[in-house]
């Protein structure tokens, strides 16, 4: 019975841990459904991230590919930029030079009309040649200005000539006048203007004359503010100008056959104010290409007056002081202008000389270097007779003529230099090269030391 009741019972908890596992199992099974959906979902989602990702992916290589496309379309840009502006610049000189070349390129012609206000280029027309030669009088062109707001000119003509080419030559001047902008240009007006007598029988061999305003070697009274001058129909002009006496022989201006030239043609010549160039301190200018002025300022210009009273008592001429550069080595041109040694009576002898000088004490010696000289030619910026001069150890051995000058002497006695500088017969004025060394209106030479190089610091 109790055995029977035992077996009972353990039925009983059979049925119950039976119920127990099959709830179990329900759960189990409920479970496992619920991971299904979840594994499902996972890879649901799983897939859709990486569908996003990609997407991503191939959104942000497409936006960095649109980048570099900006970046190259933006130096594309800026190179295009560039290329069209040295383009444009490269056009617009040409352009100028076809301008200026071209036989069609109108030019104005300047008349008595306060209204107007011309630049170079601009033409000059000299009529009733005959009567201003006849009457000895002279004739005054039409006021120009040298660029907008600069300084007001005007040209002077005395076709019967004065002082030295009075009778045989035509002389002709570029004054200063009274502008409306003195007030605010420098002075005095150092610059260069560049003359052509027009040949009238063809667009070729044009005289031209280039006349530098330099406040070294040229009248203080032609270059400086004009307060009160000569009052001519377009203004107040200066009494002084600058120019030449013996601008072109009388007969040069007839036809001549050889060169296809007449300069003289209907009773009327006809002048080109071509260009001008400025290098008056803090004006700034487009240089012309016929300029050759440097970039810097020349280390000296030096004027030798007098020069056939030179010759003729065969002395030396010493020039000023010039240096090699701020707190540099002092020098001295000897020129001998009737010539030295074998050259004397043949040619113009040129010498650089040392001399002593307030830096000295912190300057290392003998001086090493070269210096160019220039002898320059009076009727145009070209065809200088230039020689440079070298302190070298094959020119000077033993250092005495680059050593430091002491005691009581000025200037070291031996000197560097060309005793055959230039042959007298070449200072003259040469047609066919357009040189003329000697001004003989001042007989001057004018010599320039464009620039000096140290190898001794």
């Amino acid at each position: 019975k109790r055995a029977r009741k035992k077996l009972k019972q353990m039925d009983q908890e059979v049925e119950k841990f039976k119920r127990t596992a099959e709830k179990a199992k329900e759960t189990l099974k409920e479970h496992e459904k619920n991971n299904e959906e979840k594994e499902k979902q996972i890879v649901h989602l799983k897939r859709k991230i990486d569908e996003e990702s990609e997407k991503f992916m191939k959104q942000a290589k497409e936006m960095k590919t649109m980048k570099e496309q900006m970046e190259q379309y933006k130096t594309d840009a800026v190179e295009g930029k560039e290329m069209l502006e040295k383009q444009k610049e490269i056009l617009e000189q040409e352009i100028e030079k076809i301008k200026r070349k071209s036989e069609t390129f109108w030019i104005p012609t300047a008349y008595e009309d306060t209204n107007v206000t011309y630049q170079p280029p601009v033409n000059m027309k000299m009529k009733m040649y005959k009567r201003f030669r006849d009457e000895n009088k002279n004739w005054y062109s039409p006021s120009f200005y040298t660029h907008e707001g600069g300084y007001k000119m005007c040209i002077r003509v005395r076709p019967h000539g004065q002082d030295e080419g009075e009778g045989q030559c035509v002389s002709l001047y570029v004054h200063l006048m009274k502008g409306e902008y003195d007030e605010v240009l420098p002075w005095p007006f150092q610059g260069a203007v560049k003359i052509q007598l027009l040949n009238q029988e063809a667009n070729h061999h044009h005289y031209t004359r280039i006349f530098t305003f330099d406040k070294e070697i040229t009248d203080s009274n032609a270059t400086k503010k004009v307060l009160s001058g000569t009052p001519i129909q377009s203004g107040i002009a200066s009494d002084v100008g600058h120019g030449s006496s013996r601008f072109i022989y009388h007969k040069d201006l007839k036809y001549n056959n050889v060169d296809d030239t007449e300069y003289l043609k209907d009773d009327t010549i006809i002048i080109r104010v071509s260009d001008v160039a400025i290098y008056s301190s803090s004006i700034i200018t487009k240089t012309p290409e016929w300029y050759s002025q440097q970039k810097d300022e020349p280390v000296a210009t030096l004027k030798l007056s007098e020069f056939s009273k030179h010759r003729k008592v065969e002395d030396e001429w010493h020039s000023k002081s010039f240096y090699s550069h701020e707190k540099g080595y002092t020098f001295m041109l000897i020129v001998y202008a009737n010539g030295k040694g074998d050259k004397e009576g043949k040619s113009v002898s040129v010498y650089v000389h040392l001399k002593q000088g307030e830096h000295d004490d912190k300057l290392i010696f003998p001086f090493r270097g070269d210096v160019c000289v220039q002898l320059l030619n009076q009727l145009d910026d070209t065809n200088h007779v230039q020689k440079i001069i070298p302190f070298s150890k094959e020119t000077d051995e033993d250092g005495t003529t680059g050593g430091r000058v002491v005691g009581t002497k000025r200037y070291n006695e031996d000197g560097l230099g060309f005793r055959n500088f230039i042959p007298h017969e070449d200072l003259a004025y040469n047609k066919n090269r357009n040189t003329q060394y000697l001004d003989e209106d001042g007989d001057t030479l004018l010599f320039r030391i464009p620039w000096i190089k140290v190898s001794s610091m």
